[in-house]
């Protein structure tokens, strides 16, 4: 490229169903929106783009291969937007596979460059403004719009007219905007020139633009550099002439063998200036990550993925070069930082705490809960509940057939355990063992989905009427049924698998972590999570911890977040994809899993 470049982005949310990236270097150009599946995380995005700049940066700089990169992604279901360039001198060249679109102001007019499925290649102007935006931007902000705010501002300005409108929308993940000023334009400085009498110059040999050897040597002719006198010397200055052109020719060879050294092992001028300019810009990106990584994470992330994708485009490097020692040791770093910014646990061995055949042969287990330092087991299988210290391991059967009946769902507070059957909501006393119905069904119920106890009342998620029923205790046992949730609030609770709380409730419904207190929507907005939460994950907090937890079966992981919406953790484990039910403690510092008739405990870091 001919000219310097200023660039800048707007980003929106990171948070949402989507993702945005976008780089200008080394006269790659790359923009790129994603849709986050269940089976596609935030991670396997930016690695996603880290890979196809690799192929732009590496591959011939020509409109044809531009497009067969382009192409070659346009059957992965994930993209939303892929606009990819390259610069070669003052030549342009553009392509776009899926939404998307290109600005290039030139003066006083702004004109559409791109748009989807095109491509397109041209001449650079010093002073043109390139915007390159993802479908979701041109969603939030009409691309009238846009060209009004380009013509009307500077670079500088430009993002402080078009952030505001970025912002005030409710969701704008996988929103991007990619801004490219083109400069001033710069030569590469001539080597200098010898000026040879007419009579003794020679015609130097035809230049050959693919033979970087052969340019050299035309442009270091010896016989050039050294001049003959017409007049007699004397034998200082014929010795002293000798020794300075001497000198010269050992100087200009020193010169030519070093250059070729650099060419014979892959390593050009362009190339290292290009290696020194970006180098630094990695340690600071790093540095900077490194001391936001407890304070935001977010951010922290961001900058280790644009440091990420620096330095894979640097890698060309042959292997015995310090340059090549130097990103190694870079990308090892980067690895640790992004280990302790993601703080992903990916675990082999998980203990076994506990078998419930150790107290029934036969014994198995369906769903968890717990209070304090006792886990109550419930065996639907079995007909039979069992109990559990979470710091002893000390265990008994509480409860059989005659009181378990057909129960599914099982809750626990103070010295009661209470279960949901099929007639009624039955309590046992945990130091009697003594049993009750406290709650007999009536016309009301539907189809009850989940059941909690907190502060003595008893609560029942019903998917069919898509409410929470609250029993309140009495000195006489509990009172009827109230409506929890408000009459303006009716969520879709038919696929909600569980339920928990903590003085709010707490639940997952359609992937989305829900919040309620006092029966209203409590505003909780997840941030920093690396990928979707699935439909089926099952959700764990109560008033003794400070964190949520959501287990994901689809995925194998455990997810933990602060109760402001932080991301904290992720414990991920194959064999989370067969649990059932899960619950944590954080005294005893663990999370208790439920595999068929063993728990397995997972220790919090």
């Amino acid at each position: 490229m001919i000219f310097t470049a200023k660039t800048t982005k707007i980003i929106g949310s990171v948070e949402g169903k989507y993702l945005s990236l976008g780089s200008f270097e080394n006269d790659s150009i790359l923009l790129l929106e994603i849709r986050i599946l269940e089976e596609f995380t935030p991670l396997d995005g930016q690695n996603l783009f880290t890979e196809i700049l690799s192929k732009l940066k590496s591959s011939e700089k020509s409109l044809s291969s531009l497009k067969k990169i382009i192409s070659s992604y346009g059957d992965r279901k994930e993209i939303i937007t892929l606009t990819a360039g390259m610069i070669v001198d003052d030549i342009l060249y553009l392509a776009n596979s899926g939404e998307g679109t290109a600005l290039l102001k030139r003066n006083n007019r702004v004109v559409k460059l791109l748009d989807k499925g095109e491509n397109v290649s041209g001449v650079l102007k010093q002073g043109d403004l390139l915007m390159i935006t993802s479908d979701s931007f041109n969603k939030i902000i009409s691309k009238d719009i846009q060209k009004e705010i380009i013509l009307q501002n500077s670079f500088s300005q430009i993002p402080e007219k078009l952030e505001p409108l970025l912002i005030s929308s409710p969701d704008s993940s996988g929103s991007i905007a990619l801004i490219i000023q083109f400069t001033q334009a710069y030569s590469q400085a001539p080597l200098p020139e010898v000026i040879i009498p007419p009579t003794q110059r020679t015609n130097p040999p035809p230049r050959n633009r693919t033979n970087l050897k052969e340019t050299i040597l035309s442009r270091l002719n010896l016989a050039n550099l050294i001049e003959k006198d017409d007049y007699p010397a004397s034998d200082t200055e014929v010795k002293s002439k000798k020794t300075l052109a001497t000198i010269a020719i050992i100087l200009i060879l020193l010169l030519v063998a070093s250059i070729f050294l650099s060419i014979s092992k892959g390593v050009s001028k362009e190339k290292l200036d290009n290696y020194n300019k970006n180098i630094d810009l990695v340690s600071h990106k790093l540095d900077e990550a490194d001391s936001l990584i407890d304070l935001n994470p977010l951010r922290a992330r961001t900058l280790l993925s644009d440091s990420r994708a620096i330095l894979i485009s640097l890698e060309d490097f042959p292997d015995d070069t310090d340059e090549s020692k130097n990103i190694q040791k870079l990308l090892s770093r980067l690895k640790d930082q992004e280990f302790a910014a993601t703080k992903v646990y990916k675990l082999t061995d998980v203990p076994l705490y506990f078998d419930t055949t150790l107290l029934r042969k036969d014994g198995s287990g369906s769903s968890l809960a717990i209070y304090e330092d006792t886990i109550a087991i419930l065996d639907s299988k079995n007909k039979v509940i069992y109990t559990l210290s979470a710091s002893s391991k000390q265990s008994q059967i509480l409860a059989g057939a005659s009181i378990v009946k057909d129960a599914k769902l099982i809750t626990i507070h103070g010295d009661q355990i209470y279960i949901l059957n099929s007639e009624s909501v039955a309590s046992i006393d945990l130091t009697s063992k003594a049993s009750k119905v406290v709650i007999k069904k009536d016309d009301s119920w539907g189809q009850v989905g989940a059941i909690a106890a907190f502060a003595g009342n008893i609560y029942l998620l019903d998917k069919g009427s898509d409410q929470i029923g609250k029993y309140i205790r009495t000195d006489e046992g509990f009172s009827q049924k109230y409506n929890y949730l408000t009459e303006d609030i009716r969520p879709d609770l038919e696929n909600t698998p569980n339920m928990s709380i903590d003085g709010s409730i707490w639940l997952v419904s359609k992937g989305e972590i829900t919040k309620f207190t006092q029966g209203r929507f409590d505003n909780f907005k997840p941030q920093g999570l690396l990928g979707n939460i699935s439909a089926s994950a099952l959700i764990f907090t109560n008033d003794e911890s400070k964190k949520v937890y959501v287990l994901d079966p689809n995925k194998g992981s455990i997810i933990v977040l602060a109760k402001d919406g932080n991301y904290e953790a992720t414990y991920e484990w194959p064999q989370l994809k067969k649990s059932t039910s899960f619950v944590v403690t954080e005294k005893e510092k663990k999370i208790f899993i439920l595999l068929g008739s063993k728990i397995y405990a997972i220790e919090l870091k």
